[in-house]
């Protein structure tokens, strides 16, 4: 009976993930690549962009030198949602990069494994990750791979790598 729900969750998760990306367009968004996290934050990314792809200026700052990789602005119907940003939380040398990351309510969190080794995002509190319901990789990731969460509960949401407890942080969600 937990499994057939899990299964149902996990089809409507997917689901509700296809239609908010691709809309009623049926067009996939042109998405930019996340940055490259690895360079120094004073390189500035070259890109041919125009007036309308770049943020507002009062758009959100970034926590402890995350950087989001692309802000939407709604009207768009291929557009995710309003002011929706994709942000990157990066592991490596078995921590968080960066360990206190704020957003707001409806963001995407993209963990990246920039390690040699395995490692699992998971909600506090360890090791049953019930914090936040649904934020757990729920297997290990491999070096170079990712796991991505949409946070759609505002709320200060602490977690941690599930093979190295001690490595945490926190994500802030602001409505």
């Amino acid at each position: 009976m937990k499994r057939n729900i899990l299964v149902i969750a996990a089809i409507l998760f997917i689901a509700g993930g296809l239609y908010f990306a691709f809309g009623r367009t049926g067009k996939a968004p042109e998405y930019q690549a996340l940055p490259d996290f690895s360079q120094p934050a004073a390189q500035e990314q070259t890109s041919s962009s125009t007036e309308a792809d770049k943020p507002p200026a009062e758009s959100r700052q970034p926590a402890s030198g995350a950087m989001p990789s692309k802000q939407f602005s709604g009207g768009e119907a291929e557009a995710p949602g309003p002011d929706i940003q994709v942000w990157e939380v990066s592991y490596a040398n078995g921590e968080f990069a960066p360990k206190v990351l704020d957003i707001k309510k409806g963001d995407y969190v993209f963990f990246k494994n920039k390690s040699t080794v395995d490692f699992w995002p998971a909600s506090n509190p360890h090791p049953a990750h019930t914090g936040y319901s649904g934020f757990d990789a729920k297997a290990p990731i491999a070096p170079g791979g990712k796991f991505q969460f949409q946070f759609t509960k505002a709320g200060a949401w602490g977690f941690h790598d599930h093979l190295n407890p001690g490595a945490a942080g926190t994500i802030n969600v602001a409505e």
